[in-house]
């Protein structure tokens, strides 16, 4: 490696050491190794607008690389209102950082996608070799795991210290409050369907404005393994350090579920208390939105066979937590996205060629205190439809006539509908459509929160 090359570019990003000596104390392979050694070795200029959300695209070299087609895609598709509040930083994995691979690609990169650079939409950093040095082949094996289990869930969990590591940085530099997205090396976001991709950031911005008054520790958009959770930046240095902690002992996964315990369950009591007060603060976010799409990893002999059978269709695995209630619809219905159905569950609703004066109307069994609502479509499985300012939301009100319903608004251009209050007693909630839209709509994460939120009086309805 150069070093005064690594020490330039270096130099030119941090104005001090951003890695902690308490991590790298758990590392014996660190022992000889300066703070600076382990940050990231900047290829871009330092983004100077603060931004809402990073998103890392981990590269490795392969016979064949897929990012510059990725970044075409991406930035082709994507929303100028994303341009302003999403950083993606492509993050190169090599033990050569300044490899040919790694300088030839950033230079067709930074060639290819100079207004993004310059616009601070993207960053692309390596992860510098000092991070190689840790040893993974010769842990000893713990559950019983073989030693090729062994190796390649230590080497997980080490991907991901190194590439939180990475988040953290970044997000102290640039990210206003929220929330480094976790990508695995080994989920290939070059195959994600991009359009699937546009909304997904559109749902995790929704979440995050909908629960933004709400304490949450992360946002789970995947049931498989360690990909898809979202972690404010301040909480995320604490995974990566109980990661880097028990990096030799357990899967990544197994530890965020102790760190859960650990966080949050009283040991005095049950663990079905300690399960109910876990549901409260990771929010799960309906159907999966990412999974592992390659089967055959970059990592010579690793493949992936675990998918989740239901992802892009609408389906979740889960109830979705909201107030006893009783659904119905005038709109005809696709078999098997019923409305009861989806409200109950993280299962999408698909309502069929709607016309003019449809309706769907959700009934509490008894008057509740709502805090919020949150409907969005325009999702999958069929993203294209969505209502739009022709539809409504009314509520009927406790104390009410059953005929007298207030508007609470209209859902927006993009397809959504979010509602927050201090708190207001509603007997049921009514979604009316105006126009003729003959066309298919899918609706998902539909949300009644009941759950005490930070707000001011003033927007109470």
């Amino acid at each position: 490696m150069n070093d005064s090359l690594f020490k330039a570019a270096r130099n030119s990003y941090y104005a001090e050491p951003v890695i902690t000596t308490d991590v790298m104390s758990l590392f014996p392979e660190f022992k000889n190794v300066s703070p600076n050694d382990l940050e990231p070795v900047p290829f871009t200029q330092r983004n100077r607008v603060r931004k809402k959300l990073v998103v890392g695209i981990p590269v490795v070299e392969r016979a064949k690389s897929y990012i510059t087609d990725t970044l075409t895609s991406l930035f082709s598709r994507l929303d100028e209102v994303y341009r302003s509040e999403v950083l993606f930083v492509v993050m190169f994995g090599s033990r050569q950082t300044f490899s040919g691979f790694v300088m030839n690609t950033t230079k067709e990169i930074k060639w290819k996608f100079a207004k993004e650079v310059d616009d601070g939409l993207l960053q692309i950093i390596a992860i510098p070799e000092a991070w190689y040095k840790i040893n993974i082949e010769d842990v000893p094996p713990t559950f019983n795991d073989k030693a090729e289990r062994m190796y390649w869930r230590t080497k997980q969990n080490i991907a991901l210290t190194q590439t939180g590591e990475v988040l953290i940085i970044i997000g102290i530099q640039e990210i206003e409050d929220i929330c480094p997205l976790l990508q695995q090396k080994f989920s290939r976001f070059d195959k994600i369907p991009f359009f699937a991709f546009i909304v997904f950031l559109r749902v995790v911005f929704n979440y995050v404005t909908f629960l933004g008054g709400r304490q949450w520790f992360y946002m789970d958009f995947s049931r498989m393994g360690f990909i898809g959770k979202l972690f404010r930046t301040e909480e995320l240095k604490y995974v990566v350090h109980s990661v880097a902690l028990y990096y030799r002992y357990k899967p990544v996964d197994w530890i965020l579920l102790d760190i859960q315990y650990c966080r949050y369950c009283r040991p005095d009591q049950s663990m079905a208390n300690c399960n109910k007060v876990i549901k409260g603060i990771v929010i799960g976010c309906g159907a999966t939105q990412f999974q592992h799409v390659g089967k055959v990893s970059s990592l010579s002999g690793k493949v992936q066979n675990i998918s989740d059978k239901y992802f892009g269709k609408g389906k979740g695995w889960s109830s979705r937590n909201n107030p006893l209630a009783k659904v119905s619809s005038t709109m005809k219905c696709k078999s098997g996205y019923e409305p009861q159905r989806g409200y109950a569950n993280n299962n999408a609703i698909w309502f069929l060629n709607i016309a003019k004066g449809g309706r769907m109307i959700v009934t509490f069994s008894a008057p509740i205190t709502v805090t919020g609502i949150m409907l969005l479509s325009g999702v999958p499985p069929a993203a294209q439809g969505k209502f739009g300012p022709e539809t409504n939301v009314y509520v009927s009100l406790h104390g009410s006539d059953e005929d007298n319903k207030t508007l609470l608004g209209a859902f927006s251009l993009n397809g959504d509908f979010l509602f927050r209050s201090c708190g207001t007693r509603l007997k049921s909630i009514e979604v009316e459509v105006t126009e003729d839209l003959l066309h298919d709509v899918v609706v998902d994460h539909f949300i009644i929160d009941t759950g005490v939120h930070e707000c001011l009086a003033s927007n109470e309805k």
